[in-house]
């Protein structure tokens, strides 16, 4: 399956190898939460952090 979007308008990329590359930010840097759904790498924690809708969340659902 080939499938990709554009990075620059949503983030999202996925070559026809099957890889996601997601956005890449800091706790300074990313988006205020409030759009439940998203998930971002965060580099400094080296973590996934994940948009719940309120906060930030770590993929074991504390609070970053």
């Amino acid at each position: 399956m080939t499938f990709k979007k554009d990075q620059a308008t949503d983030g999202i990329e996925m070559p026809t190898d099957h890889y996601f590359l997601i956005g890449v930010f800091s706790d300074v840097t990313r988006p205020a939460a409030g759009s439940a759904g998203r998930v971002i790498f965060n580099t400094p924690a080296a973590n996934l952090n994940i948009d719940d809708g309120t906060n930030w969340i770590l993929p074991n659902g504390v609070i970053t």
